[in-house]
């Protein structure tokens, strides 16, 4: 299993953070059957709000191929 995460984060306020990601994961029996086009990938957008010492609230909206994900 290859599992890969990107994600950016910006800050719209000091409490307030706008986030892009994109996921991408491959399970394979044998290294043979990794290949670059079979990559299962998911795009999306997300707000955090934070507060001086953690993350208080976060929401996460992202779509792949096999639907969307909340």
């Amino acid at each position: 299993m290859i599992f890969l995460s990107l994600e950016y984060r910006y800050a719209i306020h000091p409490n307030f953070e706008f986030q892009l990601l994109h996921d991408a994961g491959q399970i394979f029996d044998r290294t043979d059957d990794l290949g670059f086009f079979t990559w299962h990938r998911m795009y999306g957008v997300g707000l955090r709000y934070r507060t001086e010492t953690a993350t208080a609230f976060r929401i996460e909206v992202a779509r792949s191929v096999e639907g969307f994900a909340v």
